[in-house]
């Protein structure tokens, strides 16, 4: 408890000096705590596109994400939004948050219509100072969906992170990648539990025990029942708790950003038509 009131101060301290805020925000954000309930743990070479997002000056990890290119990560942008990318960095080729390649992150680009509020554009493209190792077994980029198509239920998808997987006390992030696999359900049918839900969201309908949350935020939702797998959603925090009561009378839903809106503006990114940004928008 000590240790974490101390890392607490030094946060707000570095909060009031910085004129963006973000780093305490993020960090402290009440709203985002979650977890992974009900993850089995990610064998070698099962989801090498995983990075870790983190924010070197602290230990604490901060979002998940999914290679896309030699130097390229697709994340959530609440992940990016507001940061210097100079204060970020990307870990991959590893199943632990400790070990494997760490990267500085060069430019950010969280889309330009991203609404906190509104569940909308949270998506964010990281361009890395140096190229990752691909091709090492836990280090590989994942395929893009083809563009503009709807989505829709009954197939499974398989979501990766290093959140919290238990709401025992205290709570701390997993040591090694866990997974879940869930069914997707139609929007029309998501939008009966929740009708604020976006057009640009998907959905899967979270087992008994078995839902995401803090820490998973931005990582993949992948599509491995197809060859190759390519990247169905990017995780994203919706305005419930995550936790066993709520799934035992649910239907609760995992909601994620639906990349194939956003294939398009993701490719032209990394082909430099979209200039990406090295500072907050």
């Amino acid at each position: 408890m000590e240790k974490v009131v101390i890392l607490l101060l030094l946060i707000n301290y570095i909060a009031a000096i910085n004129p963006q805020e973000r780093i305490g925000r993020i960090i402290n954000d009440s709203e985002i705590v979650s977890y992974i309930y009900g993850g089995q743990k990610v064998n070698r070479g099962e989801a090498p596109w995983q990075v870790a997002i983190q924010i070197p000056e602290f230990p604490d990890f901060l979002c998940g994400g999914s290679i896309v290119g030699n130097k390229w990560v697709v994340t959530s942008a609440w992940c990016s939004s507001g940061l210097y990318a100079t204060g970020l960095q990307v870990r991959s080729n590893t199943l632990k948050l400790s070990g494997g390649n760490q990267i500085a992150v060069k430019a950010t680009n969280p889309h330009p219509n991203y609404s906190e509020e509104q569940h909308t554009g949270d998506i964010s493209v990281l361009e890395l100072m140096s190229d990752m190792p691909i091709g090492k077994p836990n280090c590989a980029a994942i395929n893009l969906p083809k563009a503009g198509k709807e989505p829709s239920g009954g197939f499974t998808v398989t979501l990766t992170g290093w959140g919290y997987n238990s709401s025992e006390t205290p709570q701390k992030f997993t040591e090694y990648l866990q997974y879940i696999e869930l069914q997707t359900v139609s929007n029309r049918v998501c939008q009966q539990t929740i009708p604020s839900l976006a057009s640009d969201n998907a959905c899967a309908l979270a087992q008994r025990g078995k839902c995401t949350s803090f820490g998973d935020r931005g990582g993949p939702a992948a599509r491995k029942d197809q060859n190759p797998p390519f990247l169905y959603g990017v995780i994203i925090t919706w305005d419930y708790t995550c936790d066993k009561e709520i799934v035992n009378t649910s239907p609760y839903y995992e909601v994620f950003t639906y990349v194939s809106n956003y294939t398009l503006w993701i490719q032209a990114i990394m082909a430099g038509v979209v200039p990406t940004t090295p500072g907050p928008i």
